[in-house]
């Protein structure tokens, strides 16, 4: 029945089955499952991934539909209902995995997508990160790490939260050899510079957000989400070092 991945999430009496649309089954007897109900809404193509989530005592499942990723409720398994969505901008949905309250989305050749779920029926998207080539998996390891794989060179990213607020790939660094390093903390990014210079921050349009001079750790707070790029350079205008970082939330 239908194309796709076949996955499953389970959670208490019930299993959460992609296999072309969503099956919920009443597994409390292991012996006899039974099909308790169905979500396959017709516009939609198979169905790749799933994941569950609970919020203000209901119950969703999130299903990547390939076309868009579906926030079904299934607080009465037998009557699953949509309560939200999220199309991406420009490419298939293929992976979803929950992390605390956000949604880490596999969007293929879109990179890593990062939304808010806090509120199931209005998603929001609060970062990404730019992957190359295509995006196949993301997971989850001892709850701590976010895990990216590479669908054509079998490549991959780890990605860590820090105090439930920002993820960051500590490995991007854009100019070789770069020992600067970025550190995430609750009152904002830190920037350790390898050398006395000026520090700019920019975001991905090209415009310079701040200039520092830095001899110390300079923290640097009030960003608002989104991916930003670093460059520090010597007092006289030479380029040392750069590098790129995400801020998912204040």
């Amino acid at each position: 029945y239908g194309s796709g991945r076949r996955r499953v999430v389970v959670s208490g009496n019930y299993a959460y089955v992609s296999y072309g649309g969503l099956h919920i089954i009443d597994v409390s007897n292991p012996t006899n499952p039974v099909l308790v109900s169905t979500f396959d809404p017709p516009h939609l193509s198979d169905s790749w991934d799933v994941a569950y989530y609970e919020y203000m005592g209901n119950r969703y499942v999130f299903v990547a539909f390939f076309d868009s990723l579906i926030v079904v409720d299934v607080t009465n398994p037998a009557n699953p209902t949509h309560a939200g969505g999220w199309d991406s901008p420009v490419s298939s949905i293929i992976g979803v995995k929950i992390f605390g309250n956000k949604a880490i989305v596999a969007n293929y050749g879109g990179g890593v997508r990062i939304l808010d779920i806090i509120s199931p029926s209005n998603l929001s998207e609060v970062g990404y990160y730019d992957w190359p080539n295509h995006l196949w998996e993301t997971g989850i390891i001892r709850n701590k790490y976010i895990v990216a794989v590479n669908s054509s060179t079998a490549g991959f990213a780890i990605f860590e939260p820090y105090d439930g607020a920002t993820f960051v790939d500590e490995s991007e660094s854009i100019s070789p050899r770069s020992t600067t390093r970025v550190v995430y903390t609750k009152q904002g990014v830190e920037f350790i510079p390898s050398h006395i210079g000026i520090l700019r921050i920019l975001d991905v349009s090209g415009r310079t957000l701040i200039t520092q001079s830095v001899e110390n750790p300079q923290l640097i707070k009030n960003l608002k989400p989104g991916v930003y790029f670093w460059k520090l350079t010597s007092n006289m205008g030479k380029s040392m070092e750069s590098g790129k970082f995400i801020q998912l939330t204040r």
